[in-house]
């Protein structure tokens, strides 16, 4: 592990350091590191998981990406401090909405620093892969490596264009995100939003083509302490990197957010027909539902770094039961679903607040442990239902998911307004501390009265305030423009 130690640390140097322009301020010894790393085939093995490693920080997706920030804008907490104690964190006041000097502005700084900071990772593994890829001598191997790399970039650039790019249906063309796929200090400048769009979906296509038919998809799991004597241990457990079906997942939702209902669908019923997954009907004991992960990630101390996080004192919590029932629509659905119930889906502490049980470790089998979820098959039902020519199809898709969570199925959607407004609460009941939410939200282009709770203390809305600033220093120091 000595040499994953080492080229971890060459990764994370600048961390730091805001500017793209400073990525390669590296000393000449630490490329000679480098060149040791890439000497050998598990050199590249150990620097694809580091990359991974490096996106399942508390500081993207073991936290601020998934329950923590992108959560709180979609409105999933209500934090009320006990009498006599100071509220630390209001986030029904618009002014945690002022993502330009306003509390959001560091996180969101912080977003983009660290994502172009993997995604340099990724490039610099490319880099040598193309250079001296011959020494991964194992069949298949560099074609599952190369297209890992490949599907991750795009997963990354993916979510930085949901966060820092346009309302998409409504401004396609407008000035978005950086496209970078070499590790040098070549200035940039802000791609429109569709032509990052179609540079993803090529990426992907051709992660695609790389992994079909040479990923093993072993998603077994159950009883297994690790790999098979029979097996490489580099390509078990496939749902904790992004396997060929994840790669078709992520391609179902990059042509919904785009548009392509056709190419959405398409994809979205390769996954759910692949049978490697299949939706749960109950998660006591099985809170993280595993057999219904396509793709997540392995998150060092999950269990301390996030399960901690959500208790009684924590800010990530419902500590409002009006509000509580009024985002999982229990005056309507019940509580049977358990999403809802108290002791499956959440505790309930001292009668006030309700604490999400979905990261609880408890019973978990060895390989699901510190696992967070970031593409589950429901988002398939519903990329289905949304994306259904009739009416009636799309009550359907949007039923197998709710008699599997133990709600009631809905009658035929009278109207489309019906069906968009139950395909919202859904995404509201099942991805809650995933990040998905406020992602939903943007792609609709949701009005203050769609977007749950909004309306209770903004006056406004526009698309305006679902676009993340890019930061001023990469505008003055890394060599773009708006």
């Amino acid at each position: 592990m000595k040499r994953i130690t080492t080229y971890i640390l060459i990764c994370t140097a600048c961390l730091n350091l805001l500017s793209c322009s400073d990525w390669l301020d590296i000393t000449p010894r630490q490329f000679v590191a480098e060149e040791d790393l890439f000497s050998v085939q598990t050199g590249f093995q150990e620097a694809l998981i580091g990359t991974y490693q490096l996106a399942a920080r508390s500081n993207l997706y073991g936290a601020r990406l998934t329950f923590d920030f992108l959560d709180a804008l979609a409105q999933r907490y209500f934090f009320q401090a006990p009498v006599g104690t100071i509220d630390p964190l209001n986030f029904q006041d618009s002014a945690f909405y002022n993502f330009r000097g306003g509390r959001a502005q560091s996180a969101i700084d912080a977003i983009w620093r660290d994502m172009y900071n993997v995604i340099a990772n990724i490039n610099n593994l490319i880099y040598w892969l193309e250079r001296n890829g011959h020494v991964v001598y194992t069949e298949n191997m560099w074609e599952i490596i190369m297209g890992e790399a490949l599907a991750l970039r795009s997963y990354l650039y993916f979510d930085l264009l949901r966060m820092f790019g346009p309302v998409f249906k409504n401004d396609p063309t407008r000035p978005s995100i950086v496209w970078r796929t070499e590790l040098n200090r070549e200035p940039k400048d802000l791609l429109p939003a569709n032509v990052v769009i179609e540079n993803i979906l090529a990426d992907l296509h051709e992660a695609r083509e790389l992994l079909d038919g040479r990923d093993p998809l072993n998603f077994e799991f159950v009883g297994r302490q690790g790999p098979h004597m029979e097996e490489d241990p580099f390509l078990v457990f496939r749902f904790k990197r992004m396997n060929t079906l994840a790669v078709k997942a992520l391609l179902a939702r990059v042509y919904l957010w785009k548009g392509d209902n056709a190419n959405a669908r398409y994809y979205a019923l390769q996954v759910r027909n692949s049978g490697k997954f299949r939706l749960m009907t109950d998660n006591f004991n099985n809170f993280i539902l595993p057999h219904e992960i396509i793709f997540g990630l392995h998150v060092d101390r999950l269990r301390d770094n996030v399960t901690n996080s959500l208790t009684q004192h924590a800010i990530w919590v419902i500590s409002n039961r009006d509000f509580f029932n009024d985002l999982f629509n229990v005056a309507v659905d019940g509580e049977n679903d358990f999403r809802v119930r108290t002791g499956w889906g959440f505790e309930l502490v001292e009668n006030r607040t309700f604490i999400m049980n979905k990261f609880n470790q408890t019973g978990l089998e060895l390989p699901m442990e510190n696992t967070m979820p970031l593409i589950r098959l429901p988002e398939m039902y519903y990329i289905l239902s949304e994306t259904s020519e009739t009416l009636d199809e799309a009550t359907r898709w949007l039923n197998y998911v709710r008699m599997a969570r133990g709600s009631l199925p809905l009658p035929t959607f009278p109207n489309v307004a019906e069906k968009r407004k139950q395909i919202g609460i859904e995404y509201r009941k099942e991805f809650y501390g995933e990040g998905q939410l406020w992602f939903y939200y943007k792609r609709i282009g949701a009005c203050i009265d769609e977007f749950f709770n909004l309306n209770t203390f903004m006056t406004t809305w526009t698309d305006e305030n679902f676009i993340f600033p890019t930061p001023e220093a990469e505008i003055l120091f890394g060599g773009i423009t708006r």
